[in-house]
């Protein structure tokens, strides 16, 4: 099955049109709109601009937008807070915290950023 959409020529497949995830590394949306509830786990990256509910355990990176809360233990290769994170926040590489974030938990990273205007509320362990 396929989708299509229109164009001026007639209809052409979306396959074409909208990206698609490298076949190395994708990466998974969490839409604005959408509340995920669940442990989410993978090789991959995830980009969350809604809400979520559960522990998140990647490979990839995990990126928490300005309109995202999430709630639960995270760790991933690098964590992006842009948004509100509660729990714990575990990243291997390097964590940021926007100066929209919010994080309220404990963090453990070796490289850790925090922008003018970033809120954090717990402990920081710096470890290489």
């Amino acid at each position: 099955m396929a989708w299509f959409k229109k164009s001026n020529g007639g209809e052409e497949p979306i396959d074409s049109v909208l990206p698609q995830p490298s076949s190395k590394n994708g990466t998974t949306y969490l839409g604005k709109k959408l509340t995920v509830s669940g442990s989410i786990t993978g090789r991959d990256s995830v980009q969350v601009f809604g809400r979520h509910e559960g522990d998140i355990r990647l490979d990839g990176d995990l990126d928490i937008r300005e309109t995202a809360v999430v709630r639960g233990n995270l760790r991933a290769a690098v964590i992006l807070v842009g948004g509100t994170a509660e729990g714990d926040l575990a990243a291997v590489s390097k964590l940021k915290i926007d100066r929209t974030g919010v994080v309220k938990g404990n963090i453990t990273t070796p490289a850790l950023a925090l922008q003018e205007g970033a809120v954090f509320n717990g402990e920081i362990k710096m470890r290489s």
